[in-house]
């Protein structure tokens, strides 16, 4: 997939997981750890440097899709995923947020 990590510019503009929710306004989350800081917005597994604090959005493009991303992601420790709404990914322990669109949902936290 392409696309990169992104880091927020400023350690002060960190936000925690729940606060994902009011931004994005999903169609459905299930948030278990909300209080997650919140600092790496990652659109390309193959980029990922550190896995706390991330946040994959599974884009799905012509050619691919970021959803078939998510387990892999999963075990090397990422907790908090934006897919797609007719993804059933589920995982007791990480947040999951369901929207419509995936880059509309990053483009509103970015």
């Amino acid at each position: 997939m392409s696309g990169m990590q992104h880091r927020f510019p400023n350690i002060e503009t960190q936000m925690k997981a729940a606060e994902i929710s009011e931004i994005i306004k999903p169609c459905e989350a299930h948030v278990s750890r909300p209080n997650e800081d919140v600092r790496y917005l990652l659109t390309d597994s193959r980029r990922l440097a550190e896995s706390r604090g991330t946040v994959f959005f599974a884009i799905t493009t012509k050619r691919n899709s970021g959803v078939k991303y998510i387990d892999e992601l999963y075990q090397k420790g990422v907790r908090s995923f934006v897919v797609p709404t007719d993804c059933s990914v589920e995982y007791i322990d990480a947040n999951v947020w369901r929207v419509d669109d995936t880059v509309r949902a990053m483009q509103q936290i970015a």
